[in-house]
């Protein structure tokens, strides 16, 4: 898929983290062609870093549709 826009930023840290970063995406809507999820940046403490809220995302052109049933491991 290909990012679309980015609803909503949000950090939670000043300054650049450092060391290893673990991103967290939690689905909230998925479609023939698009999704929405929100996007959470963790440090290795899982402490939060970042969030991207509404992050919307089509597919490719040269993809074909998505099947009904379990996508991103939502149910539609």
């Amino acid at each position: 898929t290909l990012p679309m826009s980015v609803a909503a930023f949000e950090s939670f840290v000043d300054g650049v983290a450092e060391g290893p970063i673990r991103c967290v995406v939690h689905g909230r809507e998925v479609h023939a062609s698009r999704a929405v999820c929100d996007v959470l940046l963790e440090d290795a403490g899982g402490h939060p870093i970042a969030a991207l809220r509404g992050v919307e995302t089509i597919l490719r052109p040269d993809e074909p549709p998505a099947k009904r049933g379990v996508h991103a491991g939502l149910a539609s």
